[in-house]
C-alpha cells in the first residue's frame, strides 16, 4: 500500500517524526562527547524545572537520574524511591489500566494507596486539598 505509514498503536514513541528518525541514524556511544553533553544538558533543565539547587557550589545540591525504559517502569522507580513506606500514602486518580497498574506497583511495595476512580474522558475534582501524607 503506497502513501501514508501506518500508525502503530502498541505502547511507546513508535511513530516519530522523520527528523526524529533522521536524529535517530546517528550513533551515539555511553561515552561520546556529545552524548554525555546532551545528557547534562537534559539533567539540568530537569532541575531547573523542578527549581532546586544543583551543582559543585550549590548548598545541598540535587541532581537528576534518566531513566530508559518503559513507562511503567519509570513509574515505579518513582513510586519506590520517593514515597515512604513507613507513614506514606499514595493517592491515585485511576480512570483506567495505567492507574490500576499504579496501585498495583505499590501495593506490591506496602505502599498504602487511596484510590478515586474516575470514569475514562470525565472531569473530575477533588472535594478537599491533599494533605500531607498523602504524595501524588
Amino acid at each position: 500500500m503506497a502513501g501514508a505509514a501506518p500508525l502503530l498503536f502498541t505502547p511507546g514513541p513508535l511513530s516519530v517524526s522523520p527528523t526524529v528518525k533522521e536524529a535517530m541514524l546517528r550513533d551515539y556511544g555511553s561515552r561520546d562527547v556529545d552524548f554525555l553533553a546532551v545528557v547534562l544538558s537534559v539533567r539540568q533543565r530537569l532541575l531547573r524545572l523542578a527549581r532546586v539547587p544543583f551543582g559543585v557550589d550549590a548548598p545541598d545540591p540535587w541532581t537528576s537520574l534518566l531513566l530508559q525504559g518503559s513507562g511503567t517502569y519509570g513509574v515505579e522507580a518513582v513510586i519506590s524511591s520517593v514515597v515512604p513506606r513507613t507513614g506514606g500514602k499514595l493517592l491515585v486518580i485511576s480512570n483506567g489500566a495505567y492507574g490500576q497498574r499504579m496501585i498495583e506497583i505499590a501495593t506490591r511495595l506496602d505502599i498504602p494507596v487511596v484510590q478515586v476512580r474516575v470514569l475514562f474522558g470525565r472531569e473530575h475534582m477533588l472535594s478537599s486539598s491533599p494533605r500531607e501524607d498523602v504524595y501524588f
